[in-house]
């Protein structure tokens, strides 16, 4: 009897460094389980934090659990850059477009390197004024995955 393979076997691990691959080259700085970015240089922006916020289990079989991993993304980026013509950009166009930059890149690859049954990004929360030059955001998914532990 042959053996088969499901999409979205594999461990919390898998999953983010899924996401951290996936992050990476859009990101200048990627931590982990950090939430404000006191003491990072403006030279390390635009970056991202990932952390994990809970995971929900439920034992489908003997063996096999589905995992509903919910994950935080907080990014952030600097305001004082310009564009191609030396004028300023506004923070809030710099703060979409790395958000939009972060999801294309998340939902790229919704089983996460076939890790996990599917990414929903549920929630975005912006903060572009507050903390002047600096914009945040805080993206949470939903990671929907299935293991054997």
């Amino acid at each position: 009897m042959p053996l088969t393979i499901y999409r979205g076997l594999g461990t919390k691990e898998e999953v983010l460094k899924s996401l951290d691959t996936a992050i990476s080259p859009i990101a200048t700085y990627v931590d982990w389980q950090r939430s404000d970015p006191t003491g990072i240089g403006s030279e390390r922006y635009p970056g991202v934090f990932i952390n994990d916020l809970r995971t929900d289990r439920v034992q489908l079989l003997g063996d096999i659990w589905k995992n509903n991993y919910v994950v935080a993304l907080v990014g952030f980026v600097w305001g004082e850059e310009v564009d191609g013509e030396g004028n300023p950009k506004d923070l809030g166009t710099t703060l979409n477009t790395f958000i939009t930059a972060v999801k294309t890149a998340v939902l790229a690859d919704i089983s996460r390197n076939s890790n996990a049954y599917d990414t929903d990004i549920e929630v975005i929360v912006t903060d572009a004024g507050s903390k002047y030059p600096q914009g945040e955001f805080i993206m949470t998914l939903a990671i929907l995955f299935y293991s054997a532990v």
